[in-house]
């Protein structure tokens, strides 16, 4: 049945840390997690009981929220999280901060059908074309977990 166990911090809906002194430690199921891959970089929206516990390291406290995920959903990255995502995610090889900065300077929203649709004309405007191919392949994960996503939104099981 699978499943994952991974940690971060409670952010905005802008990405900003809403508190340093606190981390979550986030279990998902694999009937939760379904078929997407949880990823560095990745924004997740998460709920579930939670239980906290504070950590004690070099005389700095520490709270520690384990949240057993009765429901999780991977968020679209968007704006300058896309950036983040793109530069940081080990799947897009080639791909560091400037070229995805350069990507979604150029084309904005639009990257999303970029990608999606595998539009290598498209993408070569803003990208050398040897790059771009690899982003495509490795966008499509996304794509598969936005349509997963969509089906767990109106209550298909994910398995």
């Amino acid at each position: 049945m699978g499943g994952t166990i991974f940690t971060g911090r409670e952010i905005s809906s802008e990405g900003h840390v809403l508190d340093a002194s606190k981390y979550l430690v986030v279990k998902l199921s694999g009937k939760v997690q379904g078929d997407v891959a949880v990823q560095p970089g990745q924004w997740w929206r998460v709920s579930g009981a939670a239980a906290i516990r504070t950590v004690v390291l070099d005389a700095h406290s520490i709270q520690e929220v384990q949240l057993e995920a009765t429901w999780a959903e991977m968020q679209l990255p968007s704006g300058e999280h896309i950036v983040d995502f793109l530069a940081t995610n080990p799947d897009f090889k080639g791909i560091g901060r400037v070229k995805a900065r350069r990507l979604w300077e150029g084309l904005g929203p639009s990257l999303y059908e970029a990608l999606d649709s595998g539009d290598l004309d498209q993408l070569g405007r803003h990208l050398a074309p040897e790059l771009a191919a690899p982003l495509v392949e490795a966008w499509k994960v996304l794509g598969k977990s936005r349509v997963l996503q969509w089906l767990q939104s109106k209550g298909f099981d994910p398995l």
